[in-house]
Parts: C-alpha cells; structure tokens; sequence
C-alpha cells in the first residue's frame, strides 16, 4: 500500500462521508472497506427502542447533542449528530462516535490480557479520546467502546534487514466491562499505514470486542519521536500516541585519551556499532572540535568496526562525534598536552649529538646550537610522519627514548642531515 506522510491509524467505519465531514486522505480513501453486517442477527428492536437505547447510551439527557461533538453512520454517510436530526439517524442500529478528550490516556492492563498477542508484558498501553457506541448481537442494549493501543516492542533496530522493527496491539474494549467480548452487529475493518514505513497485516477486521490483533512495523530510520495517530471516518482530527525507539549507540573509542598537542601526535580512534555485524560499508560520519580526523565518514567492516586516526592540533581538548542517522550519536574525547617529555627528549638529544662531533672543542656553543635546531627540526618532521630515511626508524613513532635516539642523530650530523633531509624528503 502507499505510505503517506502522516502515521495514520484509520478505523473505516464507512464508505465516503458526507460533504460536510472531513474526508480521508486520498492515499487512505482508497483502501476503504464499508463495515458489514455478521451472520448472527440482534434481536429486532423498534425504531423507538433503538433511537431511545442509543440516547441513553450517550448520556443525552445530561448534556444536549447540540453541544456535543459526536458523529453517527446515517446510510453510508457520517453526519453530525443533532437534536433535530438524531430520531431518523438513530432509528437504526448505526455506529456513533463521540471525542470525549484532547489526548491519549495512558492505562494499566492486566499482564494476561495481552498475552494472545504478545509473552512478555506489556508496558504502555494508551486509550485513544474517541468513544464508540454500537449495538452489539448478545444484548438489546448499545455498549461504548474505545480504541486501544499498546506497545509490545518498542522500534528497535534488526541488523538482518537493516531497518527498524516494532510490534503494536489494537484491540476494540468496552468502556465499563474490559472482559467484554460481545460480537459486533458489524464487522469493523481498520486501515494502518505509517510513515515511510511497511505495515502488517492489512487491513484489520474486527468483529468482537476484547480481540487483541498484533501489528508490525517496520521503518527505515524513523524521526524522534515517532507519532502514530488514530483517524477514523467519523473524526475531524487524528488521535495519537508516540512509538518510542530503541536507537543502538555508537561507540567511540581513542585507544590513547592523552597525546602531545601541536599536531606531534596522532591516536587510533575506534568506531563500532555493535548492531552493525554482518553489514559490512555501514557508514558513520566523524566530526571533532580541534585537530583533525579521518578518514570521514569511515566504513564500518563485517563485525561492525571502523577505524580513524586523530592527530592533534593546539593544546586542549578534543571532543569527536560521531553520527548516523538511524543510531544514537557517539562521542570521544581526547587530551592534546603540551609536548614537555618531547621537548627535553629533543633537546638532550640535540646537545648530546653536537657534543659528539669533532670539531665541538673548537665551537662548542656553535655546535650546540645547531645540534638543538637541526634536531628540533628532525624530530618534529619525525612525528609529524615525515622520515628522511637516515636512520631506519619508522616515521611517526612515539617514545622519549626514540626521540632522544633521533635528535642526537640530527645533532651529531648538523647541518649534513638537513641536506640529506631536503633531498630525500
């Protein structure tokens, strides 16, 4: 069936309503089937005992129709119902409709009741604020009733279909008897559709009370929050409710939560979606407030893993997010510290190698200070990832001992190991 934009709920009571009443939605309207009438018969009634036997049903004593908002079946029209015109449309067993509230009520049921439909307990159930009146086959008597939906699982998302699943339970109960499970003088058929989403069964069919039916749903990524909204023939507005989702959270995992700022360092950031297995290329985008990070989006694997590196950028935190649309976004941090343990590597390195060479007792101070700056220089290019090659350590590569091997190098070379460092780099 077609999936329009509103999540529409739509108990058809009858064919095409009167020019005065609302009309189904176009996509809605077509799928329409009229109720008909069951095998088992009530027990004949005059026109005066039906019309007298639906106004008691309604409280029209208390308070004028006029008043009301309550809506009646007159042929396969939905008319308002009036004082001027409720003995012709009442003199029939008809179906009636009446907006007693602006809300869903949310109530208790007993953990048997759903049990037809669903093993575990039921956890919200909501009482739709339209009352329905009709006769039923066991009594000479009307009953109202009302449109009831539970929740039995909330949306949750299934890695085999990609999409998101969820389990509804309508069922029509008796406003004063919840055990009631009279047949109905009609057979009710009810019409789901959803946005963007694939429905089963359709449509329902009801023919007595307290018959819960089990409804699928499934969507490709829903929108927060996801209402589902109750429209029969006989309303001017939907009623609805709100199907909560279950969205599996995204994991972001730097294997180190402290690195040196100033872009001298660069971690692993792991990113997982557990519910994810078996759908490799799964894709998350990936967003941090200082440095850099890639690649973005990054493709998840079979197991539901992908992998980025941070690398730093300043002094400060770094705080990555990580988002797919369908999934709760994840997030990271990551410490960029001053370069302090690099630095004195650096530096000792730069002197020690200068210190080294031959000709440091004629300059001394001359051979330091271009020790320090060509080590300074190596060593940054070092772990920043670029590598002259030199001395056969992978670019890139942490410690102070490593540093403090790599500056002494540059320092014992001078001015050498640049020129090596322009021409190989």
């Amino acid at each position: 069936m077609s999936r329009p934009q509103l999540l529409l709920v739509a108990l058809t009571l009858a064919s095409p309503v009167a020019r005065s009443q609302p009309t189904l939605p176009a996509a809605l309207a077509e799928h329409v089937t009229p109720p008909t009438p069951v095998a088992a018969a009530m027990k004949p009634m005059s026109a005066a005992q039906t019309r007298n036997s639906l106004l008691t049903a309604l409280h029209a004593a208390d308070s004028p129709l006029d008043s009301r908002d309550v809506v009646a079946l007159s042929g396969s029209h939905a008319v308002r119902l009036t004082e001027s015109n409720s003995s012709a449309v009442l003199s029939k067993p008809t179906l009636i409709a009446e907006r007693v509230g602006k809300v869903a009520t949310q109530v208790a049921f007993p953990g048997s009741y759903w049990s037809k439909v669903s093993a575990t307990p039921v956890k919200a159930a909501f009482v739709l604020p339209t009352r329905f009146t009709a006769f039923t086959t066991q009594g000479g008597q009307p009953v109202n009733f009302n449109i009831v939906l539970a929740v039995l699982d909330a949306l949750h998302y299934d890695a085999g279909t990609g999409r998101f699943m969820g389990r509804l339970a309508m069922a029509l109960v008796n406003s004063a008897n919840r055990d009631d499970n009279s047949a109905l003088t009609h057979e009710v058929p009810v019409l789901l559709a959803a946005e963007a989403a694939d429905i089963t069964p359709v449509p329902l069919l009801f023919t007595v009370l307290n018959a819960p039916q089990e409804v699928h749903l499934s969507v490709l990524s829903p929108t927060d929050p996801y209402a589902v909204h109750a429209m029969t023939a006989l309303n001017h507005g939907p009623d609805s409710i709100v199907m909560p989702i279950r969205r599996p959270d995204i994991e972001v995992r730097p294997v180190s939560s402290l690195i040196r700022g100033l872009g001298l360092e660069e971690t692993t950031v792991v990113i997982r979606i557990a519910e994810t297995q078996g759908r490799k290329g799964q894709e998350v985008a990936l967003q941090t407030t200082r440095g850099s990070i890639a690649p973005s989006p990054v493709a998840l694997d079979e197991s539901g893993t992908g992998v980025a590196k941070l690398r730093s950028a300043g002094i400060g935190s770094a705080q990555i997010t990580a988002t797919d649309s369908p999934f709760h976004d994840g997030h990271g941090k990551v410490e960029f510290a001053w370069p302090v343990a690099f630095a004195l590597a650096t530096l000792l390195g730069g002197i020690v190698g200068a210190l080294l060479r031959k000709d440091a007792r004629r300059h001394p101070l001359g051979s330091i200070l271009i020790g320090i700056l060509a080590a300074t220089v190596v060593c940054v290019a070092h772990a920043v990832g670029v590598n002259t090659q030199a001395w056969g350590t992978p670019s890139g590569g942490a410690g102070e001992g490593l540093f403090f091997f790599v500056a002494a190098v540059a320092g014992f070379s001078g001015r050498e190991v640049m020129s090596k460092f322009v021409i190989r780099g």
